[in-house]
């Protein structure tokens, strides 16, 4: 059996509204890989892991789920919400959320190197297609990791071109593309004005020459010696080595390595004020950053909300323009309080990261600053990775 944890949409027995307040009934949750399209997953109806709640999961005459809802240790979700109905992916659904977890999965909570992309199409050991014009992150170079029915295959990109859809092909480390090809991740350093440090060498031309037995490479103003247990690096004007490497793996450096100016530097923002949320029709911005509109950003954050009443919410992660991640949801008693947690990435922002909120139900809704007294309580990140 899996281990499991609360599911992070409102809990383990979540409660939906209409926007008039009633209970959503008949509603549907679909449980789907994050970042897929129609790949279902499973949920469970206890904190035991040992039964799986049907998918998609109805909602009651409460608008609450009548089981449980428990989400594997791990495992990223999508998940779908639709109105009643028996179309199987839902063809209008109301709100979809990514990447979710389960509450205190801390397994999940991992910074991965490796960034979910599109459906993939299979077309043979080494190509596969992608929908729409997906060539900025899938550049060449780009190291990409594929789910086959053989297993995973990590590979680098060699071509990547758009017409009516992306293609791209790859070498492959070891093994070869199948027909089950499933699911494609990037990357998450880029290939192309890369944010890992560089050694910087100046001089001419290398020249040297190769046998069984040695190495002997040299320039107008550095060599490279080679030892009998060691490999080192000098500049001609120095007697003692500038670089290091020994057998036993290990690298001794003189000096100061150089490398690009800008590495990953969080940029972090909490609220100082609460927020009143005083029209059910309106967004209103909790906290936000910013960061500029150049570059590729990881970005995540979370806002509390409260409410006198029993109220529902809405929230989205944008830019102003482009909604990055959304979610609902709700307090199901007054003087009660809900966080939500909302991330992802974003390309060339038009506007300043932030949090949105929408009180669909009350004018007495608000995002708190400071309900925990820790003053953190609506707090956004973003980080530049591209």
């Amino acid at each position: 059996m899996p281990t499991v944890f609360p599911s992070s949409l409102g809990g383990p027995k979540v409660q939906l509204e209409l926007a008039d307040g009633t209970p959503a009934v008949g509603g549907r949750l679909f449980f789907y890989v994050a970042g897929s399209v129609g790949t279902k997953t499973n949920t469970y109806t206890d904190s035991t892991g040992s039964v799986a709640n049907s998918n998609p999961v109805t909602l009651n005459s409460l608008g609450m789920p009548t089981t449980e809802i428990w989400m594997e240790s791990s495992v990223s979700y999508k998940v779908v919400y639709a109105p009643p109905g028996v179309d199987d992916p839902p063809s209008s659904p109301i709100f979809a959320v990514d990447n979710l977890n389960g509450i205190g999965d801390s397994a999940a909570a991992a910074f991965d190197q490796w960034v979910a992309g599109p459906a993939p199409t299979f077309i043979s050991a080494t190509q596969f297609s992608l929908v729409g014009d997906q060539t900025a992150e899938f550049h060449v170079g780009r190291r990409v990791k594929t789910v086959n029915t053989a297993g995973t295959i990590y590979s680098t990109i060699t071509v990547s071109a758009f017409a009516a859809v992306t293609t791209i092909t790859v070498v492959n480390d070891a093994g070869v593309l199948d027909a089950g090809l499933s699911a494609v991740s990037y990357g998450l350093i880029s290939a192309v004005n890369t944010s890992t440090p560089s050694l910087l060498l100046s001089g001419g031309t290398l020249t040297g020459a190769l046998t069984t037995t040695q190495l002997s490479i040299s320039t107008a103003v550095g060599k490279i010696i080679p030892g009998a247990t060691s490999l080192s690096l000098r500049n001609n004007a120095d007697s003692a080595d500038n670089l290091l490497i020994s057998d036993a793996g290990n690298v001794t450096v003189r000096g100061t390595l150089q490398g690009p100016a800008t590495m990953f530097s969080p940029i972090t923002n909490s609220l100082g004020a609460d927020v009143a949320l005083n029209n059910v029709s309106n967004y209103f911005d909790g906290p936000s950053v910013a960061q500029g509109t150049a570059g590729t950003w990881f970005v995540s954050g979370t806002v509390t909300v409260f409410d006198t009443v029993t109220a529902g919410f809405f929230a989205k992660l944008w830019d102003g323009t482009t909604v990055i991640a959304s979610c609902g949801a709700s307090v199901t008693s007054g003087s009660n309080r809900a966080s939500i947690s909302l991330s992802g990435f974003i390309t060339s922002p038009a506007g300043n990261l932030r949090i949105s909120v929408r009180d669909f139900t009350s004018v007495n809704g608000t995002i708190l600053f400071n309900g925990s007294t820790l003053s953190k309580d609506s707090t956004i990140t973003a980080i530049r990775i591209a």
